[in-house]
């Protein structure tokens, strides 16, 4: 349940000393990127300095959160957001970077935060539950034009057993249906380690509890989203 953070060049190239996934049960990390080579700081003896390394990546992406909660307070008379809803939009709002869809180089790509604030600020989000054995589905419209329409499920899961070969607990599935009938699933990396670099194909994910649809150049009209539980 936390936002694992990568690092990148100032040109949104991973870097050389950022970690790669998958973890260990096939789960794709890092979720996000950030710039963390050659980052201007404070530095002992009351200097600034540049330094590299994730540590610099990782206070860029709390300083976005930070920012994003408080526009979120400044929307609800003061009241916080689930982290759950901050890291869904942080994830969903990134720009892709490396390979097409998330892949386990660049996650889900690099912070845009202004993109995660406007779907904040445009309410282009929900909060709900779903049991086990059901569907939730709900209905949104997409506008003539769209270039893109990206489509992200994300829950807290608890821990596994120690040990566990498998880490998810609470297996959600994301379905989204077109207005012609069409059955897009999200999308999933092969986990083999010669093929960690393969680009992402589509199908249903047993592994991650955050999963997401990519739809480029969406047909306008009304798509439903299945969230299974």
């Amino acid at each position: 349940n936390v936002v694992t953070v990568g690092a990148t060049s100032f040109n949104s190239v991973i870097a050389g000393f950022s970690s790669r996934g998958p973890v260990r049960d096939g789960r794709i990390k890092p979720e996000i990127m950030s710039m963390g080579d050659f980052v201007a700081s404070t530095w002992t003896g009351n200097i600034y300095s540049y330094n590299f390394g994730t540590s610099m990546a990782a206070p860029g992406v709390s300083g976005g959160l930070a920012l994003l909660v408080q526009r979120y307070r400044q929307l609800h008379a003061g009241a916080n957001p689930k982290n759950g809803l901050t890291k869904a939009l942080l994830s969903n709002g990134a720009d892709d970077k490396g390979n097409a869809g998330p892949d386990f180089k660049y996650g889900y790509g690099r912070m845009n935060l202004l993109r995660s604030a406007e779907m904040m600020e445009n309410n282009r989000y929900l909060s709900s539950t779903v049991a086990n054995a059901v569907t939730n589905t709900h209905t949104i419209t997409v506008p003539a034009n769209t270039a893109k329409l990206k489509v992200l499920v994300y829950w807290q899961d608890p821990p596994a057993a120690v040990m566990a070969a498998k880490t998810l607990v609470n297996d959600i599935d994301l379905e989204v249906i077109t207005p012609s009938l069409n059955t897009i699933f999200p999308a999933i990396l092969d986990t083999l380690p010669a093929n960690v670099d393969n680009p992402a194909t589509t199908g249903a994910d047993h592994i991650n509890n955050i999963e997401q649809i990519v739809i480029d150049n969406p047909a306008a009209g009304s798509y439903d989203i299945k969230i299974k539980g």
